[in-house]
């Protein structure tokens, strides 16, 4: 009996064209969104460094996710960058890169030794107040001229901006005496200093000192008990 022969189906494969120019102009343009994302994480990290160190211990963090939609939406746009072809992996690549670089800066740059070499900030009209007690009540004194106040007790408080642990201290200067005294941590950043005024003449400004000893000294102020 004749064996039967094995028919196999032939299948003709053909390989898609290859467009050598299409896929060369594509990694060009791929290489240039990755430099600039990598180069806006840089100049973002640094932004976010600088206000954690100078505004807000949150802030920093803020302006780097909230960035990564200005990168699609401002910036790619702002560059003529066409992202309407990409698809969810492209996002997560380029806005990846983005945030790594910037979160790798912005980390960096709070630690030694940059951040070692940074001072803490006393800054913005309401770092230092003082309040003096009357009535039993708190009562605020305006720094921005030469108050006048009664003898008795005084708050000096003042809001420190410090990467890591910091102290506040007090100099003050009454008519010819100069004295400095500790101020305590009441909360976050926030110092003050109680004490009871007599009559005279007084001065007084804040230092502010970091964990490495990096220090930061505000504006005199001028009173008068009487």
């Amino acid at each position: 009996m004749a064996k039967k022969k094995k028919v196999e189906d032939e299948i003709d494969f053909v390989p898609p064209e290859f467009n050598e120019k299409e896929f060369i102009e594509k990694d060009l343009a791929d290489s240039k969104v990755v430099i600039i994302t990598t180069i806006f994480g840089i100049l973002i990290g640094a932004a976010a460094a600088a206000a954690t160190i100078y505004v807000s211990s949150i802030l920093g963090f803020v302006i780097i996710v909230a960035m990564t939609y200005g990168l699609f939406k401002l910036l790619f746009r702002a560059l003529k960058i066409d992202i309407s072809k990409y698809q969810r992996k492209d996002y997560l690549y380029k806005g990846g890169t983005y945030f790594v670089t910037a979160m790798a800066l912005w980390i960096l740059l709070l630690n030694p030794p940059f951040a070692s070499a940074t001072p803490p900030a006393i800054s913005g009209p309401n770092a230092v107040q003082m309040y003096q007690l009357a009535g039993g009540t708190w009562v605020r004194v305006p720094l921005n001229t030469t108050p006048n106040i009664s003898p008795g007790e005084v708050n000096i408080t003042a809001h420190v901006l410090s990467i890591g642990s910091a102290t506040a201290t007090v100099q003050i200067t009454h008519n010819s005496t100069s004295y400095s005294a500790a101020m305590a941590l009441v909360s976050d950043g926030n110092f003050q200093y109680r004490t009871n005024f007599t009559a005279g003449s007084y001065s007084f400004y804040i230092i502010a000192k970091s964990g490495s000893g990096a220090q930061t000294t505000s504006q005199v102020f001028d009173f008068l008990v009487t």
